[in-house]
């Protein structure tokens, strides 16, 4: 929701879908993707809960993240350090698709920050 608020995208309807992977070394990393902003956040998440509202945009904002459209080819050969490779993506997708949690964000209005929230 805070991303969609930071970007300016809450008038509309939103789709997420939240994928969590524990690798060999047990370390943990979530992969958001977000359907109408065509891009997968890699997300390590948060230890804490913020203050501020617009910190949890922040924290997913600030990850790194693929652009469906701009990041990724077919083949390997040549490669930015920036781009990932179609069949890779299209198995997070999949994954998504078969054991994510798919949310839907409809139009809404963010809190009004008030005199109380600074």
């Amino acid at each position: 929701m805070y991303l969609v608020v930071a970007l300016k995208r809450n008038s509309e309807v939103n789709h997420f879908c939240l994928l969590g992977y524990k690798w060999p070394s047990d370390k943990m990393k979530a992969m958001v993707y977000w359907t109408e902003g065509s891009r997968i956040f890699l997300w390590s998440g948060r230890d804490t809960v913020p203050e501020d509202y617009s910190d949890y945009a922040n924290s997913l904002i600030s990850s790194p993240s693929i652009d469906l459209k701009k990041d990724v080819v077919e083949r390997q050969d040549p490669m930015a350090m920036s781009t990932y490779l179609r069949r890779d993506v299209e198995g997070t997708l999949e994954d998504c698709a078969r054991h994510g949690i798919q949310y839907e964000l409809k139009p809404f209005t963010p809190p009004v920050k008030s005199e109380d929230d600074r």
